[in-house]
């Protein structure tokens, strides 16, 4: 699906109508972060939605957004935070290696000019792998070490938890590569779910997958994060395989379980 502005219907007659209604569009207020916080707020009361959704390329100036975006859904869609307090870490190891060494596949949903949402695709696994290996992973480990972030306990369990998923086969994911060469992550700011920013982005995506004439897409998902397995089958992905995980939850660790999912295109 090509990108481009879209627009709900009207609202039913007896409906309450937003600020957005009354007060004329205005170009100076539409190039503020606020004004889309306020009319996204009055869009929820059930009046008309006179905004408009827009999928396009990532730009540099997105940067911050979309790191902030992958730290506030990390966690099954919930805050980085929720189980480590490393952000900046985190953001890291979600977004540099689309943003540094592939960002012509980074798609990016804007609302009233606030990113709301993006998909980071991956059109080359074994460069991916290359570079997270000997770039993203190293320059993160020693940002984090200038941090303090391993005089945490918390960062020493998830390492520990990381090694436990390790001997349990957690990280051998054995994907068909040749039949879904490409893979991608996506996001949504909570404030925004629910308005087809998710299935825009997809759309897109699997255009720009059909244009290089590959075969298929796969992504990993948490088996516990109900939303997004709905939300990818809804977008035609089946479960390939499923992962044992050990991952940290109050004070307890517990066996999750991670699913690749795949569709063919």
């Amino acid at each position: 699906m090509a990108a481009g502005a879209l627009r709900q219907a009207p609202a039913a007659p007896g409906k309450i109508l937003p600020l957005s209604f009354f007060i004329p569009d205005n170009p100076f207020l539409n190039h503020l972060p606020f004004w889309a916080i306020i009319k996204n707020h009055f869009r929820f009361l059930g009046g008309p939605n006179l905004s408009e959704m827009i999928v396009r390329p990532f730009q540099e100036k997105d940067r911050d957004r979309v790191r902030q975006i992958a730290g506030d859904t990390a966690n099954r869609g919930r805050p980085v935070e929720t189980f480590f307090r490393g952000r900046s870490v985190m953001e890291d190891l979600l977004t540099d290696y689309y943003i540094q060494d592939e960002p012509q596949s980074l798609l990016v949903a804007e609302c009233d000019g606030l990113v709301v949402g993006y998909l980071t695709g991956c059109f080359d696994q074994a460069n991916f792998q290359k570079r997270m290996a000997w770039r993203v992973v190293p320059e993160t480990f020693w940002r984090a070490l200038w941090q303090g972030v391993f005089l945490r306990r918390e960062t020493w369990r998830m390492l520990y938890n990381g090694y436990r998923t390790l001997l349990s086969g957690g990280f051998d994911k054995r994907i068909p590569i040749k039949e879904y060469p490409v893979h991608l992550h996506i996001n949504v700011d909570s404030r925004y779910r629910h308005q087809q920013a998710g299935r825009h982005l997809m759309e897109k995506f699997f255009t720009m997958v059909r244009r290089r004439n590959l075969p298929g897409i796969h992504a990993v998902v948490r088996a516990d994060n109900a939303a997004g397995r709905q939300f990818f089958e809804k977008m035609g992905f089946v479960q390939l395989s499923r992962h044992p995980l050990i991952w940290p939850e109050g004070e307890k660790d517990r066996q999750r379980y991670t699913l690749v999912y795949g569709k063919r295109l």
